[in-house]
């Protein structure tokens, strides 16, 4: 039989538990096994106990019931102990495998999928998967087996009765096929609303200063609750289909407690014990239960199945590639130690979107080691995206080296390290001065750090905070918020901390009071004067000194050359540069 994908993701997750695994199903089949031997003492009890007052059935009768109620607690706790550690256990590999993943997945991929939508599946529906497999698994075990030895006491009590029961199963199994088929597109549908929900909450929450700002509350409301509305209708509906199928199992199993009832008082009642009628009828009304509980199975495992397949999803998303291309032979690609040469042949970039508009067409220019080189323009023209291509966020078509080596053949670790970055959103993590200020260093250089934060002029600030460098930082978990000015000093700190030949600033001083960045411009003409640097600016006033200046619109160079060059040509720089002294830029 062929196993669908779903299927096979999940024999492979759990196959790795296997003996605690096996151990715990042993567990649940031994529980059903005591159930239905509980139910078989009904016969004896009557025939044996009751009518006959065998003596020795009724001394040893007490014996038997504390060795069953024994046997059937030590399956209990092996069985729930052995596969919640196994849910626990595949739940802790899901999550720590689609983490690596996560963070390795392209920068196209988060650019298409909502950052809730990764939340709700990694940290909430992994655990999903592996609580409705184990539990699928523990029931199945436990209830098959428990129904096998019911029809074992009733194929004792009745062989005729058993056989007319037995014709009433292939209905019941056509049923829970049925059952289970409409249940596992409702819960995808489940599924799909739970992360447009959550990806709901995590942009007003984010956008809140917005949404107070337009006076959005009604708005965001309607859309808030035309979400969970539909996820109710989906939810309710799949309740709806199961409630069904149990109770259709109820009536079949009821019919065939009828049928036997009124056979059993025509011509086969005499051949019939009082002990083997009451043992056949509380066997019947035994298999209700656990032909109830198959339904709810079907239910845990299509809702096991649904996440699989959303998992699967995340497992294929497409990961950043080390290498696109064949390294060269014999060269060193340690780029840590010496300033480097980045040069643009014809690069042409398109949209990660499903529209795929192009961004940036033939875009060549050069920046010679320890230079600098700024790039402006009117805001859409492609800047930030220029200088995303440098560290590879994004595949690109031409041709972009560092020292005369395409991007491509150097391995993203290496090429990487080689580049200080700061981009236009400040990241601070929940974590230490410190260890924000090194991110990326197995083993932080507190002298190293003090430097950082001193030439990004973050040192003052620092000294001044609950536990200094040592203080949690981040808006989450009690950590120690950052006004916008302070959290890019930081994020500067770790570009001088990292002392890599290559920066890349995007708008990294827009958030500074002129004080604060007329310091750091001096602590950057340091830096760069052993760096070649990209800075991406909206305020002129951070690259008037740049060596060169790059005007970008419409995803072109438009302009190229130093300030007074590009003043006299008297172009769009020349225009933007006008405006920006009438608005007080320069204040």
């Amino acid at each position: 039989m062929l196993k669908s994908q779903e299927q096979k993701y999940l024999i492979d997750n759990f196959s790795k538990f296997k003996t605690k695994l096996i151990c715990g199903i042993v567990g649940s089949g031994l529980y059903g096994l005591v159930d239905a031997g509980l139910i078989w003492l009904v016969k004896p009890l009557l025939d044996d106990g009751f009518v006959a007052h065998n003596q020795n059935f009724l001394k040893n009768l007490p014996w038997i019931l504390i060795f069953l109620f024994i046997a059937r607690a030590l399956a209990a706790f092996l069985s729930q102990y052995l596969l919640a550690v196994v849910a626990a256990q595949v739940s802790y590999n899901l999550k720590k495998r689609l983490f690596s993943k996560l963070i390795h997945y392209t920068s196209r991929v988060y650019d298409r999928q909502s950052p809730g939508e990764f939340i709700t599946r990694i940290a909430f529906n992994t655990n999903l998967l592996s609580q409705n497999a184990v539990e699928s698994i523990s029931l199945i075990a436990r209830e098959v087996i428990t129904i096998i030895g019911l029809l074992i006491v009733m194929m004792i009590a009745s062989p005729l009765f058993t056989f007319l029961y037995l014709l009433s199963m292939p209905l019941s199994w056509f049923i829970l096929k049925k059952i289970g088929t409409v249940a596992r597109a409702t819960q995808f549908e489940v599924a799909q609303t739970t992360d447009q929900t959550a990806s709901h909450l995590q942009e007003v929450i984010d956008g809140q200063f917005v949404v107070k700002s337009f006076n959005g509350y009604e708005h965001e409301e309607k859309r808030f609750f035309k979400l969970i509305t539909t996820h109710l209708f989906y939810e309710l509906k799949q309740s709806k289909v199961l409630a069904k199928g149990a109770g259709l199992i109820q009536l079949i199993g009821g019919a065939v407690v009828v049928l036997i009832l009124t056979l059993s008082v025509g011509a086969g009642a005499e051949r019939l014990t009082g002990g083997d009628f009451a043992c056949l009828i509380t066997a019947i009304l035994g298999l209700l239960r656990p032909m109830k509980q198959l339904t709810k199975v079907h239910e845990k495992w299509q809702q096991a199945l649904t996440i699989a397949n959303i998992l699967i999803e995340l497992e294929n998303y497409p990961l950043e590639l080390v290498q696109l291309s064949i390294p060269l032979k014999n060269y060193n690609y340690d780029f840590l130690n010496k300033t480097s040469r980045l040069e643009f042949k014809n690069v042409s970039f398109y949209s990660p979107g499903e529209d795929g508009a192009q961004i940036l067409r033939n875009i060549s220019f050069t920046v010679e080691p320890g230079q600098t080189v700024a790039i402006v323009g009117p805001s859409g023209g492609g800047k930030s995206s220029l200088v995303s291509l440098v560290s590879r966020f994004y595949d690109y078509q031409g041709s972009i080296t560092l020292d005369g080596v395409e991007l491509r053949s150097i391995p993203l670790a290496q090429l990487r390290n080689s580049i200080g970055y700061v981009s236009q959103q400040i990241t601070i993590f929940h974590d230490t001065v410190e260890a924000n200020i090194a991110y990326g260093a197995s083993n932080p250089d507190l002298s190293n750090v003090y430097k950082a934060a001193i030439l990004a002029f973050a040192h003052d600030f620092i000294e001044q905070l609950p536990l200094g460098y040592q203080t949690i930082l981040g808006s989450n978990q009690g950590g120690y918020k950052l006004s916008g000015g302070q959290r890019q000093r930081l994020a500067l700190a770790r570009v001088f901390y990292k002392q890599a030949p290559l920066i890349i600033l995007d708008e990294a001083t827009s958030a500074l009071d002129n004080e604060s960045e007329d310091k750091i411009q001096a602590s950057l003409m340091n830096l760069v004067a052993t760096a070649s640097t990209l800075v991406v600016a909206h305020r002129l006033s951070t690259v008037i000194n740049a060596d060169k200046i790059l005007v970008i619109d419409k995803g072109q160079i438009v302009e190229e050359g130093s300030h007074n060059e590009l003043i006299k040509l008297g172009g769009l720089y020349a225009s933007l540069y006008a405006t920006a002294k009438k608005e007080n830029a320069f204040a």
